[in-house]
């Protein structure tokens, strides 16, 4: 974070998981370094006593099914191994096929049907579904052996059910389909969501929005409040209390960023583009304005639409990281939420090897 190099650039691929950092130095052979996010290298995936047993190219596993401190490798001889991502520490099982673990919980194959297992690779809900999800705020979709669906609690409790399908568009939400491919949308407290006689489309944050001829109309059921967005052609999205509104006229779009109650942050304008980005170090809110152009350029907001700093070219938050990441045509820089940078890279010379 503060620009210092923590290793060189000798690896085919890096992933990075809420705990550690896969550095891929072979596909093939699943040479991997795991490393902690200072640097230190806690461990190569040769010293792992399942290693032997690994499938050729097992590099996305290790970020696919990585959850709660523990990666889901599936070997060659059809078990799984849970290896802990920050020791190596290994749990080898006898089941054929697992997810991530999430919330203490993971899907797991046994004779053919998904069940659940607890940390301690123990079942604690019985193999009977023919797919599972992951859990959620104490929920998890599963569809069971007759094809029906059902919205579970950990303890493997229906709490909603559908004859033909249902998924998760956005948090908090189910969508619920019928036989005549109609959806119905069900809120967090599990209660269907209506619009009056108007078709409804869910956002996040427990928001729904829908059209009426002068705008869009967003609600939230749960606590009753709503807000006309006169002359908006759709929302983008709802996040950390801000509303994506864009405007389309012919050929023309413009964009905008909106509080809840419809208060104006950024205003729209033509060719351009506005982001809400949320750190995961200190929960600040930032709001990141594109300009595209021949020569684009970028203004960075705080949550209230105080401008922070801007630049020329593009810019990208690193919510992990509390850094922003700036491209332009000379230079690669990352910056901190002041606008100081923190390491600059010029485009403009010379790069040795």
């Amino acid at each position: 974070k503060d620009g210092s190099w923590i290793t060189p650039f000798d690896y085919t691929d890096i992933f990075f998981t809420k705990a550690v950092i896969l550095l891929v130095r072979d596909y093939e052979t699943n040479d991997i370094d795991v490393m902690d996010y200072s640097g230190r290298l806690l461990y190569n995936t040769k010293t792992l006593d399942c290693y032997e047993l690994l499938p050729p190219q097992s590099a996305y596993m290790f970020e696919r099914f990585y959850g709660d401190g523990l990666i889901a490798l599936t070997l060659k001889n059809g078990k799984t191994v849970y290896v802990e991502a920050e020791t190596g520490a290994e749990h080898m099982t006898d089941y054929e096929l697992s997810g991530a673990f999430s919330e203490g919980l993971c899907a797991v194959k046994s004779d053919g049907l998904f069940g659940f297992i607890d940390k301690t690779f123990s079942l604690v809900i019985p193999p009977q579904y023919i797919m599972a999800d992951m859990f959620d705020n104490g929920r998890c979709i599963v569809q069971r052996e007759d094809g029906s669906y059902a919205v579970i609690d950990r303890s493997g409790t229906p709490l909603l059910t559908g004859s033909t399908h249902i998924s998760r568009s956005v948090p908090g939400v189910y969508d619920v389909f019928d036989g005549d491919r109609r959806t119905c949308y069900y809120g967090d407290d599990l209660k269907a969501v209506k619009g009056g006689d108007h078709p409804i489309e869910p956002l996040t944050e427990s928001w729904f929005c829908y059209r009426t001829s002068s705008g869009i109309v967003i609600f939230n059921p749960e606590t009753g409040e709503n807000t006309t967005l006169e002359g908006a052609s759709g929302i983008g999205y709802i996040r950390s209390g801000l509303v994506n509104v864009y405007y389309i006229d012919g050929e023309h779009w413009r964009e905008s960023i909106v509080t809840l109650d419809g208060r104006e942050v950024i205003s729209p304008a033509e060719n351009q583009s506005a982001a809400v980005a949320i750190s995961e170090v200190g929960g600040k809110t930032y709001i990141i304005v594109t300009r595209h152009s021949a020569v684009p350029d970028f203004k960075v907001f705080d949550g209230s639409g105080s401008l922070l700093f801007e630049g020329a070219g593009y810019a990208a938050f690193l919510p992990q990281q509390d850094l922003f990441e700036i491209r332009s045509n000379s230079y690669y820089s990352y910056v901190d939420p002041t606008g100081d940078t923190v390491f600059r890279l010029s485009l403009l010379e010379y790069v040795p090897d």
